[in-house]
């Protein structure tokens, strides 16, 4: 998928129908929007305004909500000491959340004593950006958002005045995301969601998915070969 801006971010849904990503906003040369493609018809949709840059849309492993970050936080402005006629916003992002159509509820509301809409009705694209609702906004950035099992959520965030961690977010067991590694922005899950890959520097290491993990040793990559066929 074309990124015009080079923001990262494409995610299929669990049915394999719905293609999420980012890409410039219809009409808009400066920000980015959330897209979905849907495969059954080949047409494409732009879900978000695009009045505010949008990027790593992630569809959770249950298909009832999808996951974003949105720059569109306005509400600690800092002065400019070099410019004095302005102000700056250090930290704009949010991490938002979506339930793909209007009968989902939010995921800590509780259990309404029935059982929980079918993930298989496809999404209601109507009223999309109206239903998104703020599941994290400490100040920082976040950044590769990748969906785990049981609704786990990891991602990348360097905040405004610490180190940057990878960071797990579980909204069935509560709203605060905890520290899986200190230090890493880079990393890869694996397919069943049970272990990390991580890079710090130039080597790799893995790590179990959970929080408070530490890397004991690397990779060996010593005995590793690379055939390059011209």
């Amino acid at each position: 998928v074309y990124t015009p801006l080079g923001l990262a971010g494409q995610s299929w849904s669990p049915d394999s129908r719905w293609l999420a990503y980012a890409r410039g906003a219809a009409g808009s040369p400066r920000f980015t929007a959330i897209w979905l493609y849907d495969s059954d018809t080949g047409r494409t949709h732009q879900v978000t305004s695009g009045a505010y840059n949008d990027s790593w849309p992630t569809f959770d492993s249950s298909g009832r909500y999808l996951y974003f970050v949105s720059a569109r936080r306005f509400l600690s402005p800092r002065f400019d000491s070099v410019d004095y006629n302005n102000f700056i916003y250090s930290s704009t992002d949010v991490l938002l959340i979506v339930s793909l159509r209007g009968d989902i509820g939010a995921p800590w509301a509780p259990p309404a004593g029935q059982a929980q809409p079918s993930a298989d009705r496809g999404i209601e694209l109507a009223g999309f950006e109206h239903r998104a609702l703020i599941a994290l906004r400490d100040n920082g950035k976040y950044g590769n958002l990748i969906a785990g099992r049981d609704g786990r959520l990891f991602f990348a965030f360097t905040p405004d005045d610490g180190a940057p961690a990878v960071k797990m977010l579980s909204l069935a067991e509560g709203r605060e995301a905890k520290t899986v590694l200190a230090g890493v922005t880079d990393f890869r899950l694996s397919a069943d969601g049970k272990r990390l890959l991580v890079r710090q520097g130039d080597n790799l290491a893995v790590a179990d998915a959970v929080p408070d993990q530490k890397v004991d040793r690397h990779i060996d990559l010593a005995g590793m070969t690379v055939d390059v066929d011209p």
